[in-house]
């Protein structure tokens, strides 16, 4: 977590397997508290979605087709920005989540950073 102690930036860094079972979790001092549920939903998210979760944002907004998504989850899908699927010879083995940052566009930022560290 040297990127985002290198942004000034207090997150939690969640890890989960192709089935969404969390198997990492790290969260740095002063993280706020949301983020440790945040961050393991955003990568149960993209392992669950296939895709990351700041694409999915778009794709759930009024009129778009996966609309209510969160909703008829029960808020076990979120589309903030910071869950990236993992993939390994594109074959999908896990999910990112990283939550904590002010603005979901630099969790995004730093899930993909440590991606390129991680594979």
């Amino acid at each position: 977590m040297g990127e985002a102690f290198h942004r000034s930036l207090n997150v939690s860094l969640s890890i989960v397997d192709q089935e969404g079972n969390l198997v990492y979790f790290y969260r740095m001092p002063d993280a706020i508290l949301v983020s440790l549920s945040l961050s393991q939903k955003k990568a149960y998210s993209a392992v669950a979605m296939n895709e990351s979760t700041q694409n999915l944002s778009s794709e759930c907004q009024p009129g778009m087709p996966l609309y209510h998504l969160e909703a008829v989850t029960n808020g076990a899908i979120v589309t903030l920005g910071g869950g990236i699927p993992i993939r390994v010879n594109d074959y999908l083995v896990g999910g990112l989540g990283i939550s904590g940052a002010p603005d979901p566009k630099q969790d995004n930022e730093l899930a993909e950073y440590c991606l390129k560290k991680l594979v």
